[in-house]
C-alpha cells in the first residue's frame, strides 16, 4: 500500500506576525521554536506530551503522546536536526503507525520566513486506510497546518512586536 504525503506551508506573516528587517533573525527564532519539542503540549493542542528519550548534539530521539480529532495516537521517533538548512526530519521507529516520517523546515518564500511540515505515513491496515483515508488525511494535513500556526503564534508571544518605524 502507498503511502499518503501530507506538504502544509504557513508563511511567518501570514498570522499577523510583524515582519523585521533582518528575515535570518525571524527564522532562527522560528527554528529554535520549531526544535524545542518538549514545549509543544504548551501551545499546541493536539500535542499532548513529548518526552526526550535520547539526545546528542544533532540527533534526539522522542516519545509523543497526541490526538488526532480526539483519538489517542502514540509513537517513538529519531529526528535528525540540520542548523544550517533548519530542518528537522524525523521517522517514527515505533508506534500506531506502520509508517510516519517527514519533515519540518523554516525558509524564506518572497522575502518572508515561511514554515513547512511534511508528513508521509502509513497506517498499515489496508482494510481501515481504504474506509477511512481521505478523511485521515483530511485530519493530518488540518492537525499540521494548527500546529505550523501554533509555531507563529508562540513567536508572537515571545517576540516583542516592531513599532511602526522598524516595520518595512
Amino acid at each position: 500500500m502507498n503511502l499518503t504525503k501530507v506538504e502544509v506551508v504557513v508563511e511567518v506573516g501570514s498570522t499577523g506576525f510583524q515582519p523585521v528587517r533582518d528575515i535570518e533573525n525571524i527564522r532562527q527564532r522560528a527554528y529554535e521554536i520549531m526544535k524545542d519539542m518538549e514545549r509543544y503540549p504548551e501551545y499546541m493542542e493536539s500535542v499532548k506530551s513529548v518526552k526526550i528519550l535520547e539526545q546528542d548534539k544533532n540527533r534526539v530521539t522522542t516519545h509523543w503522546e497526541a490526538e488526532l480529532d480526539g483519538a489517542p495516537i502514540n509513537w517513538v521517533q529519531k529526528v535528525r536536526m540540520e542548523e544550517k538548512s533548519q530542518e528537522m526530519t524525523f521517522e517514527a521507529i515505533e508506534g500506531d503507525f506502520d509508517v510516519f516520517r517527514g519533515k519540518w523546515c523554516v525558509f524564506e518564500c518572497d522575502k518572508r520566513v515561511c514554515l513547512k511540515l511534511l508528513i508521509e505515513y502509513r497506517l498499515g491496515i489496508p482494510v481501515i486506510e481504504e474506509v477511512l483515508g481521505p478523511i485521515l488525511e483530511e485530519k493530518v494535513r488540518n492537525n499540521s497546518k494548527d500546529m505550523l500556526e501554533a509555531i507563529v503564534k508562540q513567536m508572537q508571544i515571545s517576540t516583542p512586536q516592531q513599532t511602526t518605524d522598524n516595520k518595512q
